[in-house]
């Protein structure tokens, strides 16, 4: 072995085994996500393992009822099912977990992430519902909803999510109780 490979044949193998033990594929690769969201995957799971979700609820952000998932089977069959993880930042978590989780503060935010195929598989997309002052968004009592990768109008995804989450009003603008 020449001095040159003995050299620097530690430093392949060290690189080579950092690359082993990092992730491949980290869920804001590719994403788009802004500083402030990045580091989702940090806070507490509000599901105690990937949500399996008919996909077209995977789409939106509602829990399947079992007519929900009879006519995914009958429309798409083998391609049927979807998973969902949900994280919240300390404030949702709180609030969420709290007798009376029906009102987040300011400041709270949800994250929804999108698994494609299995409990493990590659992260889809996420969608961020992140809790402002009432007056930024009056129309979901405060509630901005993003996703990414972003599409070019912003303002139309909000408005996509918000028409569903409307129904949700009673219960500030959030599906399902969580934890769970």
């Amino acid at each position: 072995m020449t001095k040159t490979v003995a050299l620097f044949a530690p430093i392949a193998i060290g690189v080579s085994m950092s690359l082993l033990a990092a992730p491949s594929d980290p869920p804001e690769h590719g994403l788009g996500l802004p500083q402030e969201l990045r580091l989702y995957r940090d806070w507490p799971q509000l599901l105690r393992s990937p949500y399996q979700v008919p996909v077209q609820l995977w789409i939106r952000c509602m829990a399947p009822t079992a007519a929900d998932w009879e006519k995914a089977r009958r429309t798409y069959g083998p391609h049927t099912e979807r998973y969902i993880r949900v994280y919240a930042n300390a404030a949702a978590a709180t609030a969420a977990s709290s007798e009376n989780a029906r009102h987040f503060p300011v400041g709270a935010v949800l994250a929804k992430e999108k698994l494609l195929g299995s409990p493990h598989g590659s992260v889809e997309g996420v969608a961020f519902m992140t809790k402002r002052p009432k007056a930024a968004f009056p129309e979901t009592n405060g509630w901005e909803f993003s996703y990414f990768p972003d599409s070019s109008d912003m303002r139309r995804t909000h408005e996509s999510c918000a028409s569903c989450h409307r129904s949700a009003a009673s219960t500030d603008f959030v599906f399902g109780k969580y934890p769970r």
